[in-house]
């Protein structure tokens, strides 16, 4: 129990962005948007972008669990198997989409992605 905690507890602070001064800005939907286009780009080797969204989207996938539906948008219910890619895609079809909220927060936009891209059924 004790190592679940552990684990559940360092999942939620690795969303947790960790900068060098107060005024640097989060993760925006612009530079997510780069990472995981990164992810997507066929033959080219992983690369430190890809790594970000990727680590981004698994997170997401650990704590999705712990999310409450009745909290509005953080509740989502991918399908069995979501491979790290598919949901990069997801990612980037949305951050396509929505130029207007890119200056937004990554780790939000990621999570509106997922939650419009796989509504929990009611």
């Amino acid at each position: 129990m004790r190592a679940v905690l552990s684990g559940l507890i360092g999942a939620l602070l690795s969303l947790v962005p960790v900068y060098g001064s107060a005024e640097e800005k989060l993760l925006s939907g612009d530079v997510l948007l780069k990472h995981c286009e990164a992810t997507l780009q066929e033959g080219a080797p992983q690369s430190f972008e890809a790594g970000v969204c990727v680590g981004i989207l698994q997170t997401l996938g650990y704590i999705q669990p712990l999310l409450d539906p009745k909290y509005g948008k953080a509740g989502y219910c991918p399908p069995q198997g979501l491979s790290s890619e598919q949901a990069a895609r997801v990612v980037v079809t949305y951050l396509q989409s929505h130029p207007e909220r890119r200056q937004e927060e990554g780790n939000t936009l990621a999570l509106d992605a997922l939650h419009q891209a796989f509504p929990c059924k009611q």
